[in-house]
């Protein structure tokens, strides 16, 4: 299940759940808000009343692997409640997302829209440390996968003497050479893998003091694997190419967040 909260005010809460089979609610300060929700559609809007003179709507995004959801009040963004949205720049005391002074200090906080631009590049950052996972658990994936065939390889050179010339695709190779190449593809795959997982770890550590930084260098390397890797083996070009969408999707908005939240404290 899918879920998102807002506190609007001190006396407003707004929640929308998303849960299997397309099942969806609108929850406003504890009770559910009747409303229509299409039967279809991958982006759509909700509209909830939070009081008597108080209109909202919800945004649903569902284009993705995890659905998106943004509630505006009278056309003004609301910032759902998170632990990661920005402290007060003064004295760091926690405050809620609609209050404009720190409660503590009394110093002006950042407006809404900073703080969903911080909220998104969060979500983008934390994005590297599901790549470096996936990068592991393909390597060990493809590992194991291709293990057998390394096996039947090296059991077929064995019969071979190791100064015998073997002709293959046109070209002589020695059976020592071939055993040799052998291994070094059996470990070349997860070690690249697992060495690329330690960079996009790097960079989310990086990415703590510059994010548009770490992200560019990220979407930088993941394209140049990918771009490699569909001119060498061009069938997987298609492989994992919703995947491939997504993860350059979520990276993209993230560098989208980071120069907005850049060029608000240029302004600023």
């Amino acid at each position: 299940m899918f879920q998102w909260k807002w506190e609007v005010d001190n006396q407003t809460t707004v929640e929308y759940q998303r849960k299997g089979f397309g099942n969806q609610s609108v929850i406003v300060n504890g009770k559910e808000f009747k409303s229509k929700f299409p039967m279809f559609g991958f982006k759509y809007n909700v509209d909830v009343v939070l009081g008597p003179y108080r209109k909202g709507r919800v945004e649903v995004s569902a284009l993705g692997m995890k659905p998106e959801a943004t509630l505006f009040v009278e056309n003004q963004l609301i910032v759902p409640y998170s632990k990661d949205l920005p402290k007060c720049p003064g004295c760091a005391a926690e405050n809620k997302v609609y209050d404009k002074f720190c409660m503590k200090c009394g110093e002006a906080l950042p407006s809404m829209n900073v703080m969903e631009s911080h909220r998104k590049v969060n979500e983008a950052t934390k994005s590297l440390l599901w790549l470096a996972g996936m990068f592991v658990v393909f390597g060990v994936l493809m590992f194991f996968i291709n293990n057998d065939n390394y096996d039947k390889s090296l059991q077929k050179l064995a019969t071979y003497k190791a100064n015998e010339t073997l002709l293959i695709n046109g070209v002589n190779y020695k059976v020592a050479e071939l055993k040799e190449k052998i291994l070094i593809e059996r470990y070349s795959n997860l070690v690249m893998n697992v060495f690329l997982a330690c960079i996009m770890i790097g960079l989310f550590f990086w990415s703590k003091k510059a994010p548009l930084a770490a992200l560019l260098v990220a979407t930088a390397i993941y394209l140049v694997i990918n771009v490699g890797n569909a001119i060498y083996s061009p069938e997987t070009i298609a492989q994992g190419i919703y995947m491939k969408i997504i993860i350059i999707g979520v990276l993209y908005k993230g560098i989208k967040s980071a120069l907005e939240v850049r060029a608000l404290k240029v302004s600023a």
